[in-house]
């Protein structure tokens, strides 16, 4: 299959035949998440809809490149992206320097380098449902076999509805759009299918190897920095681009929602994988944006996804109340905690000792 086929996410395209099966749910296969369950998950709204990020500290936020364009706000700490948390307007936004979308050139690699950073004009800082997110080290990758999550604002509303939006052109990840009746001996055509969903849901999505991807899309082949995950009737989907894809066990970010396959009978968002951008591939280039050019956070605990042990979190480094014992800043404490909660969990194999987090802690920040 050639990777002309394959589409951005943010414009994810369903196949529509008079025989095509409905895609009824949003973030495919999956359920509605919970209330901080995803404290590091973020919505950012713009002129050409919806997307997913990542909070990385309180004015950083990853995303895929192709969401850039017409970005307006974020919004942090709440499961609907219209209401609730904290919204912050766009500062500024950066490219990969080397992102490529060769939409015209089939034989080129699609949607290359697809990463991108907003950074905000206002501070979004940790709260009772928002954290920022960890990411991998550099150079690692997501294991085969191993199991994802990704949260998302993706619903499909395909319905039996005669009347579908055609996909006439892509430029910079958006469509190009015009009206057109669909009839029943015509051959199947790829459909923008549905809209943002009002509250947050999760998948949990198998990581395969990128050879599962290579087979179905050329553009896949030999590119070391995209992750394959997803398919079987379990995935991502259109308004789900840039939403961070999250290590099952681990809560790190390994890849950000990119763009997708048509499986076999051309559906998007079906049984064939999506890919990822692949974050360990570009820690140098998110370091640049972060506040202070902080190296990447540490990793999470299983325990709570993207977030960090919130409990010990807050009995430690919370200064809603006045300076915590340690006279840092809550975010270097989060971030000190969350390893030391980390290394525990390693070290006794079951959940983090609050003593043992303590004592890490102590020998960390008051040495």
């Amino acid at each position: 299959m050639m990777h002309q086929a394959a589409v951005t996410l943010t414009v994810a395209l369903s196949a529509y035949s008079a025989a095509a099966a409905t895609i009824d749910r949003r973030v495919v296969g999956g359920e509605d998440a919970k209330e901080g369950e995803f404290p590091s998950v973020v919505s950012i709204t713009g002129t050409n809809g919806i997307c997913g990020g990542a909070l990385l500290d309180s004015k950083t936020v990853l995303t895929a490149a192709h969401c850039l364009q017409g970005v307006v706000s974020v919004r942090a700490g709440s499961v609907q992206h219209r209401a609730g948390g904290v919204e912050a307007k766009i500062a500024s936004k950066a490219y990969h320097p080397e992102y490529i979308t060769n939409h015209k050139k089939p034989k080129e690699p699609y949607y290359n380098n697809d990463i991108g950073i907003i950074k905000l004009a206002s501070a979004i800082e940790t709260g009772d449902n928002i954290r920022y997110a960890t990411l991998p080290e550099e150079g690692s990758d997501a294991v085969p076999g191993s199991m994802a999550v990704l949260a998302g604002w993706y619903v499909s509303t395909m319905g039996k509805k005669r009347r579908a939006t055609l996909l006439c052109s892509v430029i910079g990840g958006y469509a190009d759009r015009k009206e057109t009746t669909i009839r029943g001996t015509q051959k199947p055509t790829f459909r923008l299918g549905g809209d943002a969903a009002e509250r947050m849901a999760r998948v949990t999505l198998p990581i395969h190897d990128r050879s599962v991807c290579d087979k179905l899309d050329a553009g896949v082949q030999g590119r070391q920095t995209l992750v394959c995950a997803g398919g079987d009737g379990k995935n991502a989907c259109r308004y789900d681009s840039g939403s961070p894809l999250m290590e099952q066990d681990t809560g790190l970010v390994v890849g950000v929602a990119s763009w997708g396959i048509p499986d076999a009978e051309k559906l998007m968002c079906s049984n064939a994988p999506m890919l990822y951008t692949r974050v360990s591939s570009y820690l140098g280039f998110i370091n640049q944006h972060l506040e202070g050019g902080a190296a990447a956070a540490p990793p999470a605990t299983p325990e709570q996804p993207g977030g960090g042990p919130r409990a010990d979190e807050d009995k430690l480094c919370s200064t809603a109340a006045g300076p915590n014992k340690y006279g840092v800043p809550e975010d270097e404490c989060r971030r000190v905690v969350a390893q030391c909660a980390f290394e525990e969990k390693q070290k006794n194999e079951v959940a983090s000792n609050f003593d043992g987090v303590v004592r890490c802690a102590d020998a960390q920040l008051l040495a």
